[in-house]
């Protein structure tokens, strides 16, 4: 058995490598929006606290991934990402 070397494609995205171009084009688009979201002090993760405990129902909008504010930026960061790569 022996071992040998091999020469890979990789694509950096988000802050990773990945195998895949389409992978690397979906983490940069996750990237950006939390790096919006973040910046622009939107996110209301643990803003509903009470003594220190929070509720059941406390999450953040712009974080819950079944909201359409995160599927419709992601949809559309990763069509202009797409449309400018190489």
């Amino acid at each position: 058995m022996t071992i040998a070397t091999e020469t890979a494609t990789v694509y950096r995205g988000g802050g990773r490598r990945w195998f895949s171009k389409s992978a690397a084009i979906n983490a940069e688009a996750k990237a950006a929006y939390n790096a919006i979201v973040k910046s622009k002090h939107l996110c209301e993760c643990g803003s509903q606290f009470i003594d220190g405990f929070g509720e059941f129902n406390d999450y953040c909008r712009y974080h819950d991934r079944s909201e359409p504010i995160y599927g419709r930026y992601i949809r559309y960061a990763t069509y202009c990402i797409k449309r400018n790569s190489i």
